[in-house]
């Protein structure tokens, strides 16, 4: 294993243990399930995005315009998630590019909660003040 000290622009010392490249331990079970959820998260958004897009009855409701924004950090989450597989047990794409992935794993990860927390925001007020609601959804048009 080698330890690499890396120096942020802030001048922090960032530890980091990279291990070496294992090309004989990567396709595992582990591996081929986290490629094919990627693959079925990347298509599953890329649908429903595409419904949304194309429904014009769809297009113009607030709640769908947050599960658009819920797809799109899902379909990024989903191209981030098998290069931080990789991060875990084998990286060879240099310790800045693992400093990248992680950080848009997390942020879009929390990006996706805040998303979660919206929906569900909007649900509660339909449900609790249905009138204000509709109120609302009325004066956007």
């Amino acid at each position: 294993m080698a330890n690499l000290t890396l120096t942020n622009s802030s001048g922090s010392s960032l530890n980091q243990i990279c291990p070496d490249a294992r090309q004989d331990e990567y396709l595992t079970g582990y591996t081929i399930f986290v490629w094919t959820l990627a693959c079925l998260i990347i298509l599953a958004n890329v649908l429903l995005i595409t419904v949304i897009l194309r429904s014009p009855g769809l297009r113009t409701q607030r709640f769908n315009l947050i599960m658009i924004s819920l797809a799109c950090t899902d379909l990024l989450v989903g191209f981030f998630i098998p290069f931080n597989t990789i991060r875990i047990g084998r990286w060879t794409l240099g310790p800045y590019l693992c400093e990248f992935v992680t950080s848009m794993t997390v942020i879009l990860l929390s990006a996706s909660i805040y998303n979660f927390v919206c929906v569900n925001i909007d649900r509660l007020i339909a449900i609790k003040m249905p009138l204000k609601y509709y109120a609302l959804k009325d004066k956007r048009r």
